[in-house]
C-alpha cells in the first residue's frame, strides 16, 4: 500500500522535488508504523519505499524489522529477496548470495513450480546467485 503511495509520489513529481516526495513518504511511512507497530507488513512497505528512494542501507534495516515481526510465509520469502536486491545494490555481494540463497529455498519449499505475478516468469534464483559468485570469482 504504502509503496504504491511512493510511485504516485514519484511519478507526479519533478527531479527537483524528490526530496520533498521521499520526506512526505516518510512521514506517512512513521505514522502508520505509530498507529500499527507491530505490523510487519508496514516495515516491510516502508522498506520498499526507501528502495525506490536508492536508500538501500535503510531500507535493510525496515525489512529487518519486518522479518522480526512475520519471519514466515510469503511475506519473510519477499521480504528477504528485497534484501538481497538491497545487498546487491551496495555493492555488498556476499551478502546479496547469502539472501538469494535463503530466499531460493524458501521459494523451493513454499512455492514449487511458482509464478512470478508481474514477469510470467518462474521464480528462481540460480541464475542470479551464480552471477553474483562470478563477480566474486567464486565457482558457482
Amino acid at each position: 500500500m504504502l509503496a504504491h503511495y511512493v510511485i504516485l509520489l514519484k511519478n507526479k513529481g519533478k527531479e527537483e522535488d524528490s526530496q520533498r516526495l521521499k520526506g512526505e513518504a516518510i512521514t506517512t511511512a512513521e505514522k502508520l508504523i505509530s498507529i500499527a507497530p507491530k505490523v510487519g507488513n508496514f516495515f516491510d512497505s516502508y522498506g520498499e519505499m526507501l528502495m525506490m528512494f536508492e536508500d538501500y542501507e535503510n531500507a535493510i534495516e525496515q525489512f529487518q524489522k519486518a522479518l522480526k515481526l512475520e519471519p514466515h510465509g510469503w511475506f519473510a520469502f519477499s521480504t528477504i529477496a528485497k534484501m538481497g536486491n538491497c545487498y546487491k545494490k551496495i555493492g555488498d555481494l556476499e551478502k546479496a548470495i547469502e539472501f538469494f540463497e535463503k530466499a531460493q529455498i524458501l521459494s523451493e519449499r513454499m512455492l514449487p513450480g511458482k509464478i512470478d505475478g508481474l514477469t510470467g516468469k518462474k521464480i528462481d534464483f540460480q541464475e542470479e546467485i551464480k552471477q553474483l559468485k562470478q563477480k566474486l570469482g567464486k565457482s558457482a
